[in-house]
């Protein structure tokens, strides 16, 4: 009779413990679907697909006009380089339709080799509208391209010129700037800091993203934060950190 209760208590527990294994089976799959949804989600978000234009080996390069004269022009290229070239009446502009002018996307042919952001080595062909289009309008793409300039130069009066007041300057402690001049008084290494022009100078116009109300200037942080004001595009805020 002992052995017979003895017996059955053992089949007993074992069934409880079969049960107790199963539903967390269950559970752990659910988990681990979920975890891999999550996952599958965060990364899309983190490594969005963006097109960039091609920059062949082969005597083409596309880029946005951001600076412009009869003589040359300078051209922030899609990767992110800041390269000026000569014109001159050789040169066939007659693909451009609006002409050479800042904030204009193109495709530069040319001959010769390019070394670094040097052209004395080019001859260009022609320069002809860019098929890939940026995000950003031509208004956007100008004032861009004069934020960069102003940022590789070093030169805060230019910089100071294209902002609207107050301004944000955060540097992990946010304060207002309330005018020009109190802007050009903060100290040169404080505004050009060399993440900040690493940021901005190696900025690619064709993927710079447009907002309702925008658009952030800058591979990632720092940035500055450009603002469609009632006067056109203006510098609303620096960001360091």
């Amino acid at each position: 009779m002992l052995r017979k209760r003895l017996f059955c208590n053992i089949i007993a527990v074992t069934a409880v413990l079969m049960l107790v294994v199963s539903g967390c089976g269950k559970k752990a799959d659910k988990t681990s679907g979920s975890v891999a949804k999550e996952q599958s989600a965060a990364s899309t978000v983190s490594e969005p697909s963006i097109e960039v234009p091609p920059m062949s080996s082969n005597g083409v390069m596309y880029g946005v006009v951001i600076a412009a004269s009869e003589k040359s022009m300078t051209v922030q290229s899609d990767l992110g380089t800041t390269v000026k070239f000569a014109l001159n009446e050789k040169v066939d502009v007659s693909g451009v339709k609006e002409g050479i002018v800042s904030g204009a996307a193109v495709r530069i042919e040319y001959e010769g080799k390019l070394e670094g952001n040097s052209t004395k080595k080019i001859k260009i062909k022609q320069v002809v509208d860019s098929e890939k289009l940026p995000k950003l309008d031509k208004a956007a793409l100008s004032m861009a391209g004069s934020i960069i300039l102003a940022v590789k130069s070093g030169d805060k009066r230019m910089l100071a010129g294209l902002c609207e007041y107050p301004l944000v300057f955060d540097t992990g402690k946010e304060k207002r700037i309330g005018d020009e001049q109190e802007f050009v008084a903060i100290k040169q290494e404080d505004v050009f800091t060399r993440r900040l022009t690493d940021s901005v100078s190696r900025t690619n116009l064709f993927v710079t993203n447009a907002y309702s109300d925008g658009f952030l200037l800058g591979l990632s942080k720092p940035n500055i934060v450009v603002s469609n004001t009632k006067d056109g595009y203006l510098i609303t805020g620096f960001h360091y950190k």
